[in-house]
């Protein structure tokens, strides 16, 4: 029995021997060769149709703000406004008081009336001597008259004298007329004299150059204000702001940048007054990027009769961009990014090439290319991106 179980063991181990000799041979692995092209998969920019809501988070600022100076130096003598106050554009919001300039408007009101004093006594001379003018030169004309008809009527020394009388007659005649000119002159700069002080003293009322909402005050009564357009860092009197309406400045991310216009529409949310809801459009473009930031600044006009939009607030906008029919587009697997910067990878004649991509709006799967130097015949690289770089050959799969 036990002869038997070994004859079965040894025919079974025989059997195993044989097979593993007839059967197929044991697959062998060999490491890829390090100088074979990698393969990538790539694929066309195809034609599809964007659109697109942003929400981006605001300020709000006034319409309009300013400090407002004095551009006369002076005496605060009285204020009548105070923080919180609305004024209307020409009220006035505080007076100077300046005795130099009072004292310097009464020397030349008085010189102006010296002036037009002589002016009146010049005119009264010329006229004097004008009269006298013609009797001396009649006297002259008669006498030569005389002499020439007869000559021994009248003598040379009477015709002389004569002469002399009419030459000096109408001597005073020019005379008196540049005095007339020289008070003229006088009342002319007389009279530029008072309305400049004039204008000097209309400058110690200081008045709002616009209608709007005193924000701060910084000086009472009693305080001596300077000129601030000759003093550097003249302390103002109060600021002023334009609150109806109100700007929304929004920051525009650089790669959002090329699809925003005048006029598209904005919803405009307050989260500070309870979420309500405004309607707008874009109402400007700075058109200039902030190289910090890289955003561009976007500003859309709200109204606010009311007064309940406040400066500083904050409000999320959210833009309707316009939807773009027919342009090209790529998955947004073929993005790769180095340094916060976009770009993809492009095989051109079996070579990768690099290129800085320009990005307009997006999906869940694709974006809009706004590059020129993109086409719709362009290969571009989705899969294998991590084996290439620039100027790597390569062996382009289309997808």
């Amino acid at each position: 029995m036990t002869n038997i179980k070994y004859i079965y063991l040894l025919s079974f181990v025989c059997l195993l021997l044989s097979c593993k000799q007839s059967g197929a041979p044991e697959q062998v692995y060999t490491p890829a060769d390090t100088n074979a092209m990698p393969s990538v998969e790539v694929t066309n920019p195809s034609v599809r149709s964007f659109s697109s809501d942003q929400v981006i988070t605001g300020s709000i600022m006034a319409d309009q703000s300013v400090h407002l100076h004095s551009m006369e130096q002076g005496m605060l003598k009285s204020i009548n406004v105070d923080i919180g106050d609305r004024v209307s554009k020409g009220q006035v919001i505080a007076r100077l008081s300046n005795p130099v300039l009072s004292y310097e408007l009464k020397s030349a009101e008085a010189k102006l009336m010296q002036s037009q004093s002589a002016l009146k006594s010049a005119q009264a001379s010329l006229t004097v001597n004008e009269a006298s003018s013609n009797v001396a030169k009649s006297m002259y004309d008669k006498l030569m008259s005389v002499y020439e008809k007869s000559s021994g009527l009248t003598t040379m020394a009477e015709i002389e004298n004569a002469k002399r009388d009419a030459q000096m007659s109408a001597a005073n005649v020019e005379l008196g007329k540049a005095q007339i000119g020289q008070a003229q002159s006088e009342i002319s700069s007389s009279e530029t004299m008072v309305s400049a002080i004039k204008d000097r003293l209309s400058m110690l009322n200081i008045r709002a150059p616009f209608s709007g909402v005193i924000t701060g005050r910084f000086a009472d009564p009693g305080a001596m204000i300077q000129n601030a357009l000759s003093v550097n860092n003249a302390k103002p009197l109060v600021s002023l702001a334009s609150v109806s309406p109100v700007r929304l400045t929004i920051p525009i991310p650089e790669s959002d940048v090329s699809g925003i216009s005048v006029g598209d529409d904005v919803n405009v949310t307050f989260p500070s007054l309870g979420g309500s809801d405004q309607s707008a459009k874009i109402s400007r473009i700075s058109n200039n990027l902030d190289q910090a930031s890289k955003t561009m600044e976007v500003q859309v006009d709200i109204p606010n009769k009311d007064g309940k939009i406040r400066a500083g607030m904050y409000a999320k906008a959210e833009i309707k961009r316009s939807s773009t029919d027919e342009v090209l587009s790529l998955p947004l697997s073929a993005i790769n990014m180095k340094k916060d910067a976009a770009f993809v990878y492009v095989v051109n004649d079996g070579v990768v090439q690099e290129i800085k991509l320009k990005k307009g709006l997006s999906s869940k799967d694709y974006f809009e290319v706004l590059n020129d130097n993109i086409t719709a015949k362009s290969q571009v690289v989705t899969k294998g991106k991590s084996m290439i770089k620039d100027g790597t050959k390569v062996n382009a799969i289309l997808k």
